[in-house]
Formats: C-alpha cells, sequence, structure tokens
C-alpha cells in the first residue's frame, strides 16, 4: 500500500496557546486587514516609466493584442519574451480593460499580496496544525518591509504571480502526502508548480522545496519519492522533449500503482486479453507516433509480468529500492546536485540566465565574497529593514580590490552559520522545523547569491526575498510557538511585544511605499541611498529631460559623468539634452567620448551622423551612418537620414537607394516617401515622384510637403489643373510657399 504520512497536529489538538483564543477566520480577517491597511496607499501611484514598466507594460506590443493569436504568441516559444509569459498574460487582461491607467494594476498587486498572505497562512496552518505559528508567519510575511518593491511596483507582479502557484503547489503536495499519495494531487502540485514558472524563473527550486517538506514529516525514501522531483523539473525547465516527459509521468504511475498492489489485482486471464488489444493498438498506433507507444507498451507489458510472475525482488531492483535504502542519503545528495547542476546549464543557455559579464568581471573567489556579503545583508534587513533602496549596484573595486566590507563578510557567514548550529544543537524538540525554516530560506535564495553568475544589475535586492524570507517568519513563529508554550505567564507581554514589532514593521512599510510613487521620487531616494551610483543620476535626468526641464536634466547629467567618467551613457544622455538645446557641437563632442568606452554604442553614431547633418557636416555624417549600419543594418532611421546627407551632397543615386531601404524596413515610414519623391524629381521622374507622393498622403494627409510637392511635379508634367488643386489643399494645410505658387500658375 502507498505510505501514508502522519501530519503533525492534524486536529489542532495539541496543548498550545492560541491566541486569546480568537477563531481562525477572525485571525485571517486581521491580518488581510492589516496588510490591506499599510499597502493601500500604492493604489494610487503611476508607473515606474523607465524602470522595467515599460518593457513589461508601458511599451510592451505583446499585452496590447489580447486576441486570440496575441494570446499565443504571448506563450508561444518561438516568441523570444525574456519576461515571464504569465506574468505578462495578467497585464495583457487588465490592458484590455483599463488601457494605461495604473490604478487597476496597482490594485491587482495588493490583491495578490492578499492572496499570497492567506495561502501562506493555510500553508503553514496545515504544515504544523498551530495557530500561533501560522499567525505569527503570516502577519511578519504580510507586513515585513522588504515585501514594498514586490506589491508597490507594477512589474513586482512576477514575484506576487509565481509565490502564488508556489505556494498552491506547496499545499497541493501537503495534501498528496495527507491523501495517501493520491496521482492526482501530483498532477495538481505539477500544473500549479509549471504555472509558477511561467511567472518566474524562481520557481525551478520548487523540487528541492518538496524535498524539504519529505524531511520535515520524515517521509519514506522510495525511487517514486526520487521520481517525483526529478519529474517536477523536468517539468519546469522543459529539458526533454514531451513526449519523454509523459514516459516519466507513466513511470511515476507504474510505481503509484505498484505501490498499492494493483497488478496483483489483475487476474491474469484478464490482463493477457487486455495486453494483446493494446498491443495491436499499439502497433496502428507506431505508424503515427513513431515507437514512443511501443515503448510505454512494453514498459506496461514488463512492469506486468513481473507483477504476475511473483518477480518482487526484479521489481524492487528495477525501482533501486535496496539501493535508495542503503545509500539513501548520498543518492538524495546527488540527485539534488544533477538537478541543481542541469538545472543550471539549462538556464545559462536556453533562458540566458548566465551573466557572462559578471563572470568575467568578477573571479570565484571574489563572487563567493559576494555571496558572502549577499547573505549577511539578507539576514541583516530581515531583522532591520531600513535604508532599504531600489538598487544595490555591484561593487566597483578600489585599487584593484572589492571594498573591505565583502573580503569582511567571508568571516561574518560562518560566524552566523556557526551560531545557528550551536542553537540547534541545544534544542531537540522543535530541531526539525527550525531546520526546515532555515533550509527554506537557503533554498530560495541560493540562486541570488552570485555564486552563480546570474542576470540583473544589483548584487541584491528586495524583491527576491518575496518567498525565501517565509522560512526565516516560519523559524521565528516556531521559536515564538515555543516560548508561550514553555512560559505561559509570559503570553501577555509577547503579545503586546508582538502588536508592537508589528506596527513598527508596518508603518516601516506604509512610509516605504511612498517612494514607489512615481519616478522622480524612486531616483531620488535612490540617489540619496547610492550617491555613487551614476545610473540613478541618468534615469532622473532622462525624466526630467523627457518633462522639458533641461537645466535638471544637464545637472544631472553632468553629476553622473563626475561619478563615473566611463559611463557611456551619460554621455549620450547629454548629447541627447544638447541637441535638443540645438547644441550639435557638443552633443558630437559627447557622442565621441561615450564611444571611446563603448565602441559598439549604435545611438551614439545615429546621434553624431544627425548632429552633423544639422551643422552641415553631411560627409562626417555619411560616414558616422556608416558605421551606425554595421551595427545594425535594420534601422531604417540611419537609412533615411543618410539619404538626407547623400541628397544635400547631390549623391542622388545613392539617396535613392538609401530612402527606398528606409522604406522596404518600414513601409509605412510617409516621409520617407515624400524625400524618394524629392530626389525622383530632381533626376526628371516625374511621375515616379507623383506616385511616392500620392503614397506619402494616403499614409499621412495632414502633412503639407507632399501635396505640395506633388503639385510641383504636376506642373512638370502640364497638368496644371491638378496642380493648382493640390496648391489650394497644400494652402489649408499650412504650407508657406502654396500661395505665391498659386499667384503664379493659378490665374
Amino acid at each position: 500500500m502507498g505510505e501514508t504520512i502522519k501530519f503533525k497536529n492534524k486536529n489542532h489538538t495539541v496543548t498550545e496557546n492560541a491566541l486569546l483564543k480568537i477563531p481562525e477566520k477572525y485571525l485571517i480577517l486581521l491580518i488581510l486587514l492589516l496588510s490591506f491597511f499599510f499597502f493601500s496607499n500604492t493604489a494610487r501611484f503611476d508607473f515606474i516609466y523607465n524602470w522595467d514598466d515599460n518593457v513589461n507594460v508601458t511599451e510592451n506590443a505583446y499585452i496590447k493584442d489580447f486576441s486570440w493569436s496575441g494570446i499565443k504568441t504571448i506563450f508561444s516559444k518561438e516568441t523570444k519574451i525574456e519576461e515571464p509569459r504569465l506574468t505578462l498574460f495578467t497585464f495583457s487582461v487588465q490592458y484590455y480593460f483599463w488601457k494605461l491607467n495604473p490604478v487597476p494594476y496597482h490594485i491587482a498587486n495588493i490583491m495578490l499580496h492578499l492572496l499570497n498572505v492567506l495561502l501562506v497562512f493555510f500553508f503553514i496552518s496545515k504544515l504544523t496544525g498551530k495557530r500561533n505559528i501560522s499567525f505569527i508567519t503570516a502577519a511578519l510575511f504580510a507586513l515585513h518591509p522588504m515585501r514594498v518593491e514586490s506589491v508597490a511596483w507594477i512589474t513586482g507582479r512576477k514575484d506576487l504571480l509565481y509565490a502564488a502557484f508556489f505556494l498552491i503547489s506547496l499545499l497541493f503536495y501537503l495534501q498528496y502526502l495527507k491523501d495517501n499519495q493520491k496521482i492526482k494531487y501530483l498532477f495538481l502540485v505539477f500544473i500549479a508548480g509549471y504555472l509558477s514558472m511561467l511567472s518566474k524563473i524562481q520557481a525551478v527550486v520548487l523540487p528541492g522545496i518538496l524535498f524539504l517538506i519529505d524531511y520535515y514529516f520524515s517521509r519514506k525514501i522510495t525511487s517514486r519519492m526520487a521520481l517525483e522531483k526529478v519529474l517536477l523539473a523536468l517539468l519546469l525547465l522543459n529539458l526533454i522533449p514531451f513526449k519523454i516527459f509523459i514516459l516519466f509521468l507513466v513511470l511515476l504511475i507504474f510505481l503509484a500503482l505498484h505501490e498499492k498492489n494493483i497488478f496483483k489485482k489483475i487476474p491474469l486471464k484478464t490482463g493477457l486479453p487486455v495486453l494483446v488489444v493494446i498491443a495491436f493498438v499499439c502497433i496502428i498506433q507506431i505508424f503515427l507516433f513513431s515507437t514512443f507507444i511501443l515503448a510505454l507498451y512494453l514498459l506496461f507489458l514488463v512492469w506486468f509480468l513481473l507483477e504476475k510472475l511473483n518477480c518482487k525482488k526484479y521489481i524492487e531492483k528495477a525501482s533501486l529500492y535496496f539501493i535508495l535504502k542503503k545509500y539513501k542519503t548520498s543518492i538524495l545528495t546527488g540527485i539534488i546536485c544533477i538537478i541543481t547542476v542541469v538545472s543550471l546549464y539549462f538556464l545559462s543557455h536556453k533562458l540566458q540566465f548566465w551573466n557572462t559579464q559578471i563572470s568575467k568581471n568578477f573571479t570565484m573567489a571574489e563572487r563567493f565574497c559576494m555571496a558572502c556579503y549577499a547573505l549577511d545583508f539578507y539576514i541583516l534587513k530581515f531583522f532591520l529593514p531600513l535604508q532599504l533602496s531600489a538598487i544595490y549596484p555591484y561593487p566597483e573595486r578600489i585599487s584593484g580590490s572589492l571594498p573591505p566590507v565583502y573580503y569582511f563578510s567571508i568571516f561574518i557567514f560562518p560566524l552566523i552559520a556557526g551560531l545557528i548550529t550551536w542553537g540547534l544543537a541545544k534544542i531537540k524538540e522543535n530541531r526539525r522545523e527550525l531546520i526546515f525554516g532555515l533550509f527554506f530560506f537557503m533554498v530560495n535564495i541560493s540562486l541570488f547569491l552570485h555564486i552563480i553568475p546570474i542576470l540583473g544589475r544589483v548584487i541584491t535586492a528586495d524583491h527576491y526575498t518575496y518567498i525565501a524570507y517565509l522560512g526565516l517568519f516560519f523559524s521565528i513563529g516556531v521559536i515564538s510557538n515555543k516560548i508561550l508554550t514553555r512560559f505561559p505567564d509570559f503570553k501577555l507581554k509577547f503579545y503586546l511585544l508582538f502588536v508592537i514589532i508589528l506596527v513598527t514593521l508596518g508603518m516601516i512599510t506604509l512610509n516605504r511605499n511612498k517612494v514607489w510613487k512615481n519616478e522622480t521620487d524612486l531616483y531620488t531616494d535612490l540617489i540619496e541611498k547610492q550617491p555613487d551610483f551614476a545610473t540613478a543620476y541618468t534615469n532622473r535626468g532622462t525624466i526630467f529631460y523627457k518633462n522639458n526641464k533641461l537645466r535638471e536634466a544637464m545637472n544631472d547629467y553632468n553629476k553622473a559623468i563626475e561619478t563615473d567618467s566611463t559611463f557611456s551613457l551619460a554621455y549620450y544622455d547629454r548629447a541627447l539634452a544638447y541637441v535638443s538645446m540645438q547644441k550639435f557641437d557638443l552633443a558630437i563632442m559627447d557622442c565621441n567620448k561615450a564611444i571611446r568606452y563603448d565602441s559598439t554604442f549604435f545611438n551614439c553614431y545615429y546621434l553624431m551622423g544627425y548632429s552633423k547633418n544639422q551643422t552641415g557636416d553631411f560627409t562626417g555624417a555619411v560616414s558616422d551612418f556608416n558605421i551606425a549600419l554595421k551595427i545594425d543594418s535594420t534601422s531604417y532611421l540611419s537609412y533615411f537620414n543618410r539619404g538626407v546627407a547623400k541628397k544635400s551632397l547631390q549623391d542622388y543615386p545613392g539617396a535613392l537607394k538609401d530612402y527606398t531601404q528606409a522604406i522596404q524596413i518600414k513601409p509605412d515610414f510617409a516621409e520617407a516617401y515624400n524625400n524618394r519623391g524629392i530626389i525622383k524629381y530632381f533626376t526628371e521622374d516625374y511621375a515616379g515622384s507623383i506616385d511616392d507622393y500620392n503614397h506619402a498622403i494616403r499614409l499621412n494627409n495632414k502633412n503639407s510637403n507632399p501635396v505640395f510637392n506633388r503639385a510641383l511635379s504636376e506642373l512638370k508634367l502640364n497638368e496644371k489643373d491638378k496642380a493648382c488643386e493640390d496648391l489650394n489643399t497644400a494652402k489649408a494645410l499650412g504650407h508657406k510657399d502654396a500661395e505665391r505658387y498659386i499667384l503664379e500658375n493659378c490665374k
């Protein structure tokens, strides 16, 4: 029979100092109300346009097509989307109803966080059966200030969504263990886990957390237990073809049937005819599905015959039972290592998870120092969530070395680990629960400790802790429950202290929320916290630039360059500001400085070419556009502006070719049609020019230039009536020369 897991305190009958004997539903309601109160101010916030909200929402073309084909595009493997697909789908739904009104997006984030708080309460309650631990864990999860980034930032949706499905998957797994390991619950674990992975890649650690739950309940090690996790890992990482995944799934079902002695209950005289029928069907299906169905059939046949022939020892050997029993610790460790290595390989090659730039910039020893620093950081912020920042940049070397704090962190981590180990050695009654909580944290945070050089621009981030901190909150809940059980007289003082802690955390959260109100507030706070982070200045400068506050923008760009004189983007941004101020020579100087530090900076070559067109250096402009097009041959604007330069140099064939190339890349480029029409006019192809002007007018009938230009070509073809009609239209549209030509030609 299948193994039945005994749930601790299943019916909540243990003696514990329940929280003032408050019914569970009121405890849940209290936590949800507190969560809503302390996050409700985020509902009025704006998008953070140049902090990934533009990539995910405001400038994301994928979410703006809510048709069936648009939805298929989001989830299609052929579509090159780096952001989580299910998260983008939720944005697509909201865009369909509310377009770019930020309020519904923020409200959805708040609701998702409340859902996660609820799921945390149910998960811990089902895991332990103790209301004290459930309430304390959920309350800390709800109000800790390190939640702010995930809730207040619209792009933080991916943390909230992945966490919801992650927790649902864990709840289904607990039900799977509780209900005699019925396969239907395991399927639900897989489905929820896969949806979590579609929401954020961090869900890849789910199999490791399931192993932890097995440890928590002292589940017997079997081949089925290991196969469950391997199968889930294969599903999450999409490492193998779907047919092979089905093969593994069938193997898992056979293991489950074997444990329940289902095969033995089937009479041989009934089983053999069924096998013959299946064989006949398989032979037919082979022509459609190759040898895959045959492999499934043979697997089933071998299993059935082994059962009927009572070859138990062969079945046990086939299921690795004896090996796992004797070497269970080593085997499980090996399985975890293999899954980890394979997962990392997949992530690095298939999901572009590996940050080659970081691995080049920092040695393995330096990344180990960074890992210790990151771990120390997360532990410190757990207890003292102060001086939080939207970004914690990678360290800058000082005389070729990392800042001293990174080397000092190497000694802090072993000290913390030693204290924890010593504490666990002293504690016996709740050791398993505390180990579960600590490893829950470590497994979830492990992807972001920089031993693995992940993609990103930060060494630490608040939102990385959204699920990971649940392990530490749980540990605090276990310790608190232990104190309440051992010292019942301390109960009232404990409640008072806990309320003070919650209110303090809530007020810090409420205040931290305000930083995410809009872009300006975010970058102003970031500059206060990270005054040497040049990107913060350029980003705030860009906000000022877009709002026509050029003086403030220039101040920020200057500060960014003063902070980092090799920061090419800062030079480019300042060059853009100079172009807006018609200071083209200064823009060219800044672009040259940017190129000095980044020779492949396409935007700078383009901007230099544009600026040289404005200053009359057409030869120099052509040269810059040539380099720009070598970097990006799909830039229709580069072709267009190079055409402008060639026209000024009277290289009409070259200009004609460039305008044609621009139109091929962007068929609705009205101005390119107009300019190509001008070239054809100059080369006396008046009929061809009229055809181009017609295209330009169809694409934009409010522009007077192609209408006026068409009139000039019509005059050359002696089509005076048409020309006069166009001249009058051009005059109505505001063309400054139309009236003069009317007086000269339309008497």
